[in-house]
């Protein structure tokens, strides 16, 4: 709906102006080409083909509508085709009424739809092998942050444009100055919410556990309704600033200058740009290389620093907690763990519960992480050999057999699960057996 609100911006001010028909054509265009997006989330596509991060490492998870795979391709083929015929029916009207020159603007946008999303989406669909980057990424998600980029140049473009061009506050101002505002705006929305909702203030989620996709979420979703006020073009006002000529209006309303809070604006604005900046280099270059480098000290300073900031890491201190047993302080190790699961309740982290509790050889200690982990995450058939394992050193074996039955059902080919089975069948039935 932007796309086709830009697009029609751009030839009314080239001084094209297409009939009903004409933009009927164009909406649908880019209306078809989100519909591609939407058959192939909800038809069988891992959603982290088309996401920017990984999803399986957070709290927050996709849940498609589960349309049937085959009903999807097919409607995937339909949609596809009424996408092409409308984008060049959209085309051939738009030629007719001016210039291609003129269209320029507008079919470079159309064109760029198409590269980023509709052309890729298709291929990796249909499974088609083009040998080209950044389409053959693994997840997709290569090229995402591309579009993001380009995205906010576009925005950045238009606003300081028409800024200049309506005598706006702007307009004597030089462009990083206006830059700067954007900068500052942007980084206070971004950080703000994660400060009040960082774990031990008003929450527990993490901030890779879900708070910053829920962040994003809000974020875009209020995006989306200024998008929506914007492009429309049906306000009176934003119609004359952006494809009307410059008159003044005389049913606009005074502004009467209140109290100046520019000052306390741009001073929260800077810190959370501050605070944007220091934890994307704690965390990509301190944390993340005192993990790789097994330097568990710098690590947990990192880590501290960032929890200051609303940006503590369940996964981080997973790893931090591998680091230090590695070094033998296994003490350290679990109290890392188990600041993880405060952070999120994993499976991954009530594993490695279990693997130092079973180093102090605390069987009951060792079976209840194990059961924990099963329960979050019940596909895992390793968690169920070794919940199982446990559970037969305990003299449980009824239960022990049925964590080795789970664990050899869903995952049929390792043999050692369905001979632990036995042998737990066996040790229910003559305990010496074990």
């Amino acid at each position: 709906g932007q796309n086709y609100g830009l697009a029609v911006m751009f030839l009314r001010r080239r001084g094209i102006d297409i009939d009903g028909r004409g933009k009927r054509l164009l909406y649908a265009s880019f209306i078809l080409s989100y519909g591609l997006t939407f058959l192939a989330l909800h038809a069988g596509a891992p959603a982290s083909h088309y996401a920017p991060v990984s999803f399986d490492a957070t709290a927050i998870h996709f849940l498609p509508l589960g349309l049937a795979p085959d009903w999807g391709r097919a409607a995937l083929v339909v949609v596809a085709i009424a996408y092409g015929a409308t984008s060049l029916l959209a085309i051939g009207v738009m030629l007719r009424r001016g210039r291609l020159a003129d269209l320029g603007p507008t079919l470079t946008l159309m064109g760029l739809q198409a590269l980023w999303f509709s052309v890729p989406l298709l291929l990796r669909t249909w499974g088609m092998d083009t040998g080209l980057e950044p389409w053959e990424s693994p997840d997709g998600t290569y090229y995402f942050l591309w579009i993001a980029t380009g995205h906010a140049a576009q925005y950045l473009w238009i606003t300081s444009y028409y800024a200049r061009r309506e005598g706006g506050p702007a307009s004597a101002q030089p462009p990083l100055r206006y830059f700067a505002k954007v900068l500052v705006a942007g980084s206070a929305i971004w950080t703000l919410p994660s400060l009040l909702f960082a774990p031990g203030m008003l929450g527990t989620l993490s901030f890779d556990g879900g708070l910053a996709v829920l962040i994003g979420s809000a974020v875009n979703l209020h995006h989306f309704i200024l998008d929506g006020a914007i492009w429309k073009l049906r306000d009176g006002r934003v119609a004359r600033i952006l494809l009307r000529s410059r008159e003044p209006d005389p049913a606009a309303p005074i502004r009467v200058k209140g109290p100046r809070i520019a000052p306390l604006v741009w001073t929260v604005g800077a810190l959370c740009l501050a605070i944007q900046l220091g934890s994307k280099l704690e965390t990509d270059l301190r944390l993340r290389n005192a993990l790789l480098e097994d330097d568990a000290p710098t690590a947990r300073a990192a880590l501290e620093r960032l929890r200051r900031v609303g940006r503590d890491s369940a996964q981080a201190r997973i790893a931090l907690g591998r680091s230090l047993e590695r070094r033998g302080d296994r003490s350290g190790a679990l109290r890392e763990y188990e600041r993880s699961l405060v952070l999120r309740d994993s499976a991954a982290a009530w594993a490695r519960v279990a693997g130092v509790r079973s180093a102090a050889e605390d069987w009951e200690g060792v079976a209840l992480a194990y059961a924990r982990a099963v329960e979050l995450a019940p596909d895992q058939g390793s968690l169920h050999y070794e919940l199982g394992r446990t559970l037969l050193r305990l003299d449980r074996p009824l239960e022990a057999h049925d964590a080795f039955a789970r664990a050899a059902e869903l995952d049929p080919g390792r043999g050692i699960y369905e001979t632990m089975r036995e042998r737990a069948a066996r040790a229910a039935e003559t305990p010496d057996a074990l």
